[in-house]
């Protein structure tokens, strides 16, 4: 009886010390995209007043370059907070009006820290209603851009919502587009 004892405090326990792996935040990738997302990540933090609890926020960090040949005006930034089943939270759009020039002459695959020197950075932040809410992993990806012309580029939403269907399957082309 000693033996079943001991054997079953150990599989207890060991169950209770398991971490979960570093979360692995996703750029959705898009060919044809006039701007390349560079770096992005994504952060759980609790938002106080006073030292009151008030909610969690989730910081979504972005670096971009204009890749095209066009000087652009406004850059539409779609990003996607996961839970740690992999099942989709919340859908907040980030917003960058300012003049990017072009820098395909500097834009360089294989140095990613001479790239993220020339990109436009921002933070955008989705407020969340309740505490512990579980967020893991985020996305990102283009969904619209201006150029100084006055032309519009659009993402591929039927190219994301395959990229996002691997991930959860419930989510479809109509609630990718809402946000």
């Amino acid at each position: 009886m000693r033996t079943v004892i001991g054997i079953m405090v150990l599989v207890c326990s060991s169950t209770v010390s398991a971490d979960l792996p570093p979360a692995e935040h996703k750029i959705l990738s898009q060919p044809n995209s006039p701007v390349k997302i560079i770096r992005y990540g994504a952060e759980c933090k609790e938002y106080h007043i006073r030292d009151s609890y008030i909610r969690d926020d989730i910081h979504h960090k972005v670096a971009f370059l204009n890749i095209s040949s066009q000087v652009i005006v406004a850059v539409k930034i779609n990003l996607m907070s996961f839970n740690v089943f992999n099942e989709f939270m919340h859908g907040e759009s980030g917003y960058a009006v300012t003049d990017m020039d072009t820098f395909t002459r500097m834009y360089d695959p294989n140095n990613p820290s001479r790239n993220y020197l020339y990109a436009t950075k921002g933070t955008w932040i989705a407020n969340l209603t309740e505490k512990n809410s579980n967020f893991y992993w985020g996305a990102a990806y283009i969904s619209k851009v201006r150029f100084e012309d006055g032309e519009i580029w659009i993402a591929d939403y039927d190219q994301i919502a395959r990229q996002i269907r691997d991930i959860d399957s419930s989510l479809g082309i109509e609630r990718i587009r809402k946000f």
